[in-house]
């Protein structure tokens, strides 16, 4: 099965599964329970062609959501009653400062930049618009692919000289490339070792009290989906499937 063909496939169960109605169901059931579930989107870089599609989703998100802060995140300030949503960056963009900002800035949000080394001399902006950094390595290398000593340096060096050029303890911490090809248990082990208390993922999914603190789902959204598409992805529609597309 070829890429494209395999692609309609997972859209066409994701719609299925959505107007089932038991993606719905199941959020009803953890809302009714009292558990609170958390979406966390990943964006990457942010093109000038892109800035309506990325202004729309933030509003999508801010609509349907209860978008939280970072700090809100560190605090447990969770919606009980309604899906969270906690907005993330990956690598080392100068669009970053250009596009992304100011429509943060624009919806009132905050998000985690997760940055190399290649990103250090944006975070003086970031940081001075209130946004809150995140290490990804020195060299956006995969992982578990080179020795325990380069992987040790991966990690610990970029979360130092990210707290050198911010003056602040770095918390968050995630995986290059972020599929499971991209962590295993030694990985997970020197994110630890290095001080991190949360590692991201990028396997699409809600996360809930029990979710392993290094191991945190994420969904990596294409602004180039339609808000319907969007809608059933975040609702969940897709989590089922995932194991097996």
């Amino acid at each position: 099965m070829n890429r494209q063909t395999k692609q309609k496939l997972r859209d066409a169960l994701i719609f299925l599964t959505y107007y089932s109605g038991w993606p719905a169901l199941r959020v009803w059931f953890y809302h009714w329970r009292k558990v609170p579930l958390l979406r966390v989107i990943a964006f990457h870089e942010i093109k000038d062609s892109e800035i309506e599609n990325f202004q729309k989703c933030l509003v999508f998100l801010k609509n349907n959501f209860n978008v939280i802060s970072p700090n809100d995140f560190l605090a447990g300030k969770f919606s009980k009653i309604k899906a969270n949503a906690l907005i993330t960056f990956d690598d080392a963009f100068e669009s970053w400062l250009k596009n992304v900002l100011p429509a943060l800035k624009k919806e009132n949000l905050s998000a985690i930049f997760f940055t190399d080394n290649r990103g250090l001399a944006l975070i003086p902006a970031l940081r001075q618009a209130g946004q809150t950094i995140g290490g990804h390595t020195v060299n956006h290398s995969r992982l578990t692919k080179i020795t325990r000593d380069e992987l040790a340096f991966e990690i610990a060096e970029n979360k130092k000289q990210l707290e050198s050029a911010t003056g602040q303890k770095i918390v968050f911490f995630a995986y290059p490339f972020g599929d499971k090809q991209s962590f295993n248990q030694t990985v997970i082990n020197e994110v630890k070792k290095a001080g991190y208390q949360y590692g991201f993922t990028i396997l699409p999914g809600f996360n809930k009290s029990k979710t392993n603190h290094y191991l945190w789902h994420r969904d990596s959204v294409d602004l180039n989906w339609s808000e319907n598409f969007l809608r059933t992805w975040l609702a969940g529609a897709y989590d089922g499937w995932k194991k097996l597309l």
